[in-house]
């Protein structure tokens, strides 16, 4: 059954350096999720991704290396600074 309603809406990103490959970035957003199909239920959210190049891969959860941890989470108290800052 194909989706009715986005899972996902993306707000604000940051996009972190993988130390796996220079090819490879985490994309840190903040934004809502949608986990019930339902057009009413979107639920503010921080979400990691893998981005390839352009694409980023929705299918594979971000595995974060142990080095690049104190980035990733230092991009998502930034987002977190920035979404403060605009309510």
């Amino acid at each position: 059954m194909a989706r009715q309603f986005n899972v996902h809406e993306e707000w604000d990103h940051i996009l972190v350096q993988c130390s796996y490959h220079s090819d490879f970035k985490y994309r840190v957003f903040f934004g809502t999720v949608n986990w019930e199909d339902t057009a009413d239920n979107l639920t503010p959210a921080y979400v990691v991704f893998i981005q390839h190049g352009d694409a980023i891969w929705y299918d594979r959860p971000a595995h974060i290396m142990l080095q690049d941890l104190d980035s990733v989470v230092g991009a998502l108290q930034e987002l977190r600074n920035r979404s403060r800052a605009g309510a």
